[in-house]
């Protein structure tokens, strides 16, 4: 499954398109955190159902996005970093 939750600047969605995940015994598998945000219902839709909760899923996480300055890397402060 990879790993989607970096930080809360960068996160993804996970997507079971295989039907085995509508089974209890295949959810039940799942790491307790995954199974717990599994939404009701969603375990047999179709591919334009599936880009409807995606889109909705990213127009509520959307934020402004304002890099924080300790992210950003100029050759003056990776040198500092180099020197640390």
């Amino acid at each position: 499954m990879g790993r989607v939750l970096r930080s809360k600047y960068d996160y993804g969605m996970m997507i079971f398109a295989d039907r085995r995940y509508a089974r209890a015994d295949k959810k039940n598998q799942l790491p307790l955190w995954i199974e717990s945000h599994l939404e009701p219902g969603a375990d047999n839709v179709s591919i334009d159902q599936a880009l409807s909760i995606a889109s909705k899923f990213y127009k509520d996480m959307g934020q402004d996005f304002v890099m924080p300055e300790n992210f950003l890397y100029d050759s003056k402060k990776l040198e500092e970093m180099n020197n640390e």
